[in-house]
């Protein structure tokens, strides 16, 4: 029993120091080789640095092109798309899988592999402007990062657009 017991308890330790999510104070840093290095959390980060990234509140640049995709909506959600809503989305598509990563504080979002394409939240006219100059083209797109929550959400991650440039 008390071997059982060890056991039980070396599996648990196992498991919470393999586990993905990150403390605040943890640090990323990375070179030129995406070797880590040396980027604090809550810096801007860059995707020409890392490939690994942090949900909100942390501020992401990602980059990849930058594209308008059918989806559906309500009533059936592409069951029926005759009577289904039909919604364009601007997904950014990636060149190379990205890491999304949450830290242990947070209640919302967890950690998500080989992250490909990521749909863009867009606040207000000024933003879909800008969105609209680049559709079609290779971009850098500057947010927060968090995951889908509703049936409108279609990435599994979404960011939330601060700028958009080439």
């Amino acid at each position: 029993m008390r071997k059982l017991s060890v056991f039980f308890i070396l599996v648990i330790i196992s498991f919470v120091l393999c586990s993905c999510n990150v403390n605040k104070n943890d640090k990323i840093e990375s070179n030129e080789s995406n070797e880590k290095v040396g980027l604090a959390i809550g810096e801007v980060v860059d995707s020409e640095v890392v490939k690994e990234y942090y949900f909100e509140p942390n501020v992401s640049i990602i980059e990849g092109t930058l594209i308008s995709r059918l989806y559906y909506g309500p009533p059936g959600y592409g069951e029926d798309p005759d009577n289904d809503e039909q919604r364009y989305q601007l997904i950014l598509q990636l060149d190379d899988p990205i890491d999304v990563i949450a830290e242990d504080t947070d209640e919302f979002n967890s950690c998500i592999s080989d992250v490909l394409e990521i749909q863009l939240v867009l606040r207000g006219e000024h933003y879909m402007d800008m969105a609209r100059i680049y559709k079609n083209k290779y971009v850098k797109v500057q947010g927060t990062l968090f995951s889908a929550l509703t049936g409108y959400h279609y990435t599994e991650v979404l960011i939330v657009v601060d700028e958009i440039w080439d």
